[in-house]
C-alpha cells in the first residue's frame, strides 16, 4: 500500500425483520487519498461469506475420517469415530471400549490447531469425568501425542500416544511412557485398528 491508498477487508451482517438467520457477506473496498485531503471509495467488491475453517491446517489427519475397530475374539472391543466438527474447526474423536456389550470406558476428543503457538492440540473428555490434553506431532508416517490428564479421583497421568499410519484401512495405536502421579506404568499393548467399510 501507499500513503494514499488503502485496502479494507471485512464482513457484513444484515439482521432480518422477520426472524429469519443474518445474512452474511464478505467485501473488499479500495480508498483513495485524492489531492483535497479527503479519502473516496475507489472500489468496492463484495462475495459469498464463507466461515472461517481450520481445515487447510488439519487436512493432514483428514485420512483419519471414519469409523475404525479393534476386535479380538474373546476380548475387549476399542472402537474410535473420527469426523469434522461444524465448519471444519476440529477433528472429533468418539471412542468407547467394550467387552461383551458392556462399556468399560469411553470419551471424547477434540483435535484443533492453536494459532499461537502453531502446533496441533488435543483436548479430551472421558464419561467418569476426567479430561486431558495433548500436543500432537508428525513424524514420518506416525502422530505422536504427548498428553496429561486429570481422572475423575483427581490423580494424575502422562503419557505418549503414538498413531501410526499403515495404511489407508489401517491404523496402529499404542501408549509408551505413561505415569501416574509422577510413578512410572507399563507400557500399553500395540493395537492394530481396522477402517469400517460402508459405515459413512
Amino acid at each position: 500500500m501507499t500513503p494514499d491508498v488503502a485496502i479494507e477487508d471485512g464482513t457484513t451482517e444484515v439482521a432480518n425483520a422477520d426472524g429469519a438467520p443474518p445474512t452474511r457477506a464478505r467485501y473488499t473496498i479500495v480508498h483513495v487519498k485524492l489531492k483535497d485531503g479527503y479519502w473516496y471509495l475507489s472500489s468496492v467488491r463484495d462475495a459469498v461469506y464463507v466461515p472461517p475453517t481450520n481445515y487447510e491446517h488439519l487436512r493432514g489427519m483428514e485420512w483419519l475420517i471414519g469409523d475404525w475397530v479393534d476386535e479380538v475374539e474373546g476380548a475387549e472391543v476399542g472402537k474410535m469415530s473420527f469426523s469434522w466438527s461444524e465448519n471444519q474447526g476440529f477433528i472429533v474423536n468418539t471412542y468407547s471400549t467394550t467387552a461383551k456389550n458392556l462399556i468399560l470406558s469411553s470419551g471424547t476428543q477434540y483435535i484443533g490447531w492453536d494459532p499461537t503457538k502453531k502446533v496441533y492440540r488435543s483436548w479430551t473428555f472421558d464419561s467418569m469425568g476426567g479430561f486431558g490434553e495433548g500436543s500432537w506431532t508428525k513424524e514420518g508416517n506416525k502422530w505422536v501425542s504427548k498428553s496429561t490428564a486429570v481422572l475423575q479421583d483427581g490423580r494424575k497421568m502422562t503419557a505418549t500416544n503414538i498413531v501410526t499410519r499403515i495404511d489407508a484401512d489401517t491404523i496402529s495405536w499404542v501408549g509408551k511412557d505413561r505415569t501416574m502421579d509422577g510413578k512410572k506404568m507399563p507400557d500399553m499393548k500395540e493395537v492394530n485398528m481396522k477402517r469400517v467399510k460402508g459405515a459413512r
